[in-house]
C-alpha cells in the first residue's frame, strides 16, 4: 500500500517528516535526494552504522518509471502488477568522515553536495490514528 501511494515527495512533507536536527543520519533517518529546485526525486533510509561507515537501503525503479504515466497507468508502483518496476532492497555505504557513497562498486564524492542530500527524521507525532 506505501509503495502504490507515496512518492519521494511525500516524505519531504513536514506532515511526514521534519528536517533532522543532528549534522549527520542516524538509524531510521531519511536521506532525501533532491533536484536542483529542492525536491525530492528519491529516498534512501539510514540503517546501522559500524565505525565511520553507515549502511543505507534503498529500492530503485526500472525504466518504465521514467515514461510519464506509466506508474497510473500500467500500475507499475504496485508489486503485484506485471508492469512493476522496483527491485529488491538494495544497499550502500556512506562515509561519514569522508563524505562518500558506494554501492555496487560505483562511488559518488561529496555525496551531499553533489546529490543535495537533506537528510530528515520521521514525525510520528503528526500522524493520525
Amino acid at each position: 500500500d506505501v509503495l502504490t501511494t507515496t512518492a519521494a515527495s511525500d516524505l519531504q512533507n513536514s506532515k511526514n517528516t521534519l528536517p533532522s536536527t543532528t549534522d549527520s543520519p542516524g538509524a531510521g533517518d531519511l536521506l532525501v535526494l533532491r533536484n536542483s529546485k529542492g525536491v525530492a526525486h528519491h529516498i534512501q533510509v539510514a540503517g546501522f552504522e559500524i565505525g565511520s561507515l553507515l549502511y543505507i537501503y534503498q529500492g530503485n525503479s526500472g525504466m518504465l518509471n521514467g515514461v510519464p504515466g506509466a506508474s497510473s497507468i500500467l500500475d507499475a508502483s504496485n508489486p503485484e502488477s506485471s508492469f512493476y518496476t522496483g527491485t529488491e532492497i538494495q544497499f550502500g555505504v556512506l562515509n561519514l568522515q569522508t563524505g562518500s557513497y558506494n554501492r555496487e562498486g560505483n562511488t559518488i564524492n561529496n555525496f551531499y553536495s553533489s546529490e543535495n542530500v537533506e537528510t530528515r527524521a520521521w514525525n510520528f507525532s503528526s500522524w493520525k490514528r
